[in-house]
């Protein structure tokens, strides 16, 4: 079978891809958000990170200058920066940020750097991938299907991986139906059929928009396939239980994943936190924690905070001092979780008026350097000594607090009504 050819063709505001005979239309459908597909982007985290501060700079001069200058400066940038002249950098910072304030000087963005590929003779498929990332992060298909076009122009065979880029920028644009035509022809070709990253594509984009029926109608297709599910559909497919509030069937896929012998991932570890806190299954959430850390996994802050909220809703301060005293104290390096797990102990200590337990608890938090973050644990700690009358301990513990945190205006209003409601006038500010 021969190479599939490509054109674009508007007519009337409408795109089409002509396919021999076939015409596929670009019909607009619900716009589904880009974080959906992010972990298919080419793009590492890392050099996301290595290239934020070189964007943000590049974002204020490309704002600056008028749309006819964008290319110029985007040359310049080049040329006075050795680690760029691969482009091989990620520009996906900078145009989240660029079509935020301008969608024509983000779109010239992608075309200097197609018109680079193509002055430089690019030949590797993977970066025109990459382009159609980008052309789906700021949702502008017809480029997406331009830069496509362009790729096959240079002699580049598509793939399967390439169509999986370009039915990702349709779903990021909100064009499913054009997503799903092209995932036909991908059935019907002989060099590029659908994989099991195509098939995960789908399944995790209804998982984010809640579209359950959906969602199971892609991971059905991907078994008939021939394809068992993997780490990445299991965690749409409990991704989309969770979020539907199905928590039985995002307990069962969990069970499930394990007797198939797949691996979790921290995505999937963190969300079944979340069913077990829904749930108020504290058995269910230790088991769970016990398997995080005896595998190597690192509790995040999204974990710790669930599982606090989990122990304060049905009031096991010691489960929570436990976590403290013994499996964080050895193993956890993360101050946020540290922080998160201390200001729950805390809070449970307030909320019980179990003073001299609270005071040691602060005490410990502040020796670690830790101080309070938010107002309203602050302020269920006053409101402790309010309801046991311990005004002159109240007075020490601002005192313990004064120089790592600054009291709010709401912090305020609870110590003076609470000194007006007993009676001492002198005390408030």
């Amino acid at each position: 079978m021969t190479v599939v050819a490509y054109r674009r063709c508007l007519s009337a505001g409408t795109m089409y891809i002509l396919s021999g005979h076939r015409r596929l239309s670009l019909i607009p459908a619900r716009d589904y958000s880009q974080s959906a597909i992010r972990r298919y982007s080419i793009t590492s985290t890392s050099s996301l990170r290595s290239s934020s501060s070189s964007s943000s700079s590049l974002l204020s001069r490309l704002l600056r200058e008028p749309d006819s200058q964008v290319k110029s400066v985007l040359d310049l940038e080049v040329s006075n920066n050795a680690s760029l002249k691969t482009l091989g950098f990620s520009l996906d910072c900078l145009l989240d940020s660029l079509n935020n304030f301008s969608r024509r000087k983000a779109q010239l963005v992608l075309e200097w750097r197609l018109e680079k590929m193509l002055n430089s003779n690019e030949k590797d498929y993977e970066r025109y991938s990459e382009l159609l990332h980008m052309c789906g992060r700021i949702k502008n298909v017809p480029f997406a299907l331009q830069a496509f076009s362009s790729m096959e122009i240079q002699g580049i065979k598509p793939t399967s991986a390439s169509f999986n880029a370009l039915i990702s920028a349709c779903l990021a644009s909100g064009n499913s139906l054009t997503a799903q035509s092209l995932f036909e022809i991908m059935e019907s070709s002989d060099y590029y059929k659908p994989n099991s990253e195509t098939f995960n594509i789908f399944v995790a984009v209804y998982a984010h928009s809640e579209n359950e029926q959906l969602m199971l109608t892609w991971q059905s297709a991907r078994i008939a396939a021939g394809l068992s599910n993997n780490t990445e559909t299991y965690e749409s497919l409990i991704s989309g239980y969770v979020k539907s509030k199905n928590l039985t069937a995002a307990d069962r896929s969990y069970e499930e994943m394990f007797l198939s012998n797949v691996a979790p991932n921290i995505s999937i570890l963190e969300n079944m936190f979340s069913v077990f806190y829904c749930q108020r299954n504290l058995v269910k959430a230790k088991e769970h924690l016990k398997y995080v850390m005896s595998n190597g996994w690192k509790l995040t802050p999204f974990m710790a905070e669930k599982l606090v909220s989990l122990y304060e809703e049905v009031g096991r301060v010691e489960d929570i001092e436990e976590l403290l005293t013994t499996t964080l104290a050895k193993s956890c390096e993360d101050r946020n979780v540290l922080m998160t797990v201390q200001f729950g102990v805390i809070r449970m200590y307030a909320k019980m008026d179990r003073l001299d337990d609270l005071e040691c608890s602060v005490n410990k938090m502040l020796s670690q350097g830790i101080s309070f973050a938010s107002d309203e644990d602050v302020n269920k700690v006053i409101k402790a000594y309010f309801r046991r009358a311990a005004f002159d301990r109240l007075d020490l513990f601002l005192d313990c607090i004064k120089p790592s945190y600054k009291l709010t205006r709401s912090t305020y209003e609870v110590l003076n009504a609470g000194y007006k409601r007993v009676g001492l006038v002198c005390k408030i500010d």
